[in-house]
């Protein structure tokens, strides 16, 4: 069985050269790749009328990223049965758990404990703080020069409880 590509001991980054020089070590590269992913991932100019629409949106978000939901989602268990049925072969997030671990628990482990560890996660909202334990490293685009800072791109991994959450809220 071939090893997925993101398990692989990933190569170290070429010398990278930009319009301000020449980055040869990690941090100098890892500011310059940043950077990068900043100018090309920002938000496009708003037309001069958008500040009303702008409140709009951010009042509503405010409001609802203050206050969580008063009761537990409810959970099914035939649904967390049938989501781990569809896990797919991801790497693994901050927990570390790979979905290959979740897929092998025996149907009593996922019966019994998934449903009160979501609604206990749904209560007290751990998900706000879950949902910043995310990971990103560049990787390669094919094809491109290694030694510029746009040939690369965020690779990010998020943890499976969290892609569990935004599946059963959408």
């Amino acid at each position: 069985m071939q090893k997925p590509h993101f398990r692989e001991k990933r190569s170290n980054i070429p010398n990278l050269t930009s319009s301000s020089g020449i980055a040869s070590n990690d941090e100098q590269k890892a500011n310059l790749i940043a950077n990068t992913f900043v100018e090309n991932y920002t938000e496009n100019k708003r037309p001069e009328n958008y500040t009303n629409i702008y409140s709009d949106v951010t009042n509503t978000l405010t409001n609802f990223f203050s206050s969580p939901p008063h009761t537990p989602i409810p959970t099914n268990p035939d649904e967390i049965c049938e989501y781990v049925k569809k896990l797919n072969s991801k790497a693994p997030g901050f927990d570390n758990i790979t979905n290959k671990v979740i897929k092998n628990f025996p149907l009593k482990v996922i019966l019994i404990f998934s449903p009160t560890l979501l609604v206990k996660f749904y209560r007290y909202d751990i998900y706000q703080v879950i949902g910043k334990w995310r990971s990103f490293f560049p990787t390669h685009k094919p094809g491109k020069n290694k030694n510029y800072p746009d040939s690369y791109r965020p690779y990010i991994i998020i943890v499976t409880q969290q892609n569990f959450r935004v599946r059963n809220t959408e």
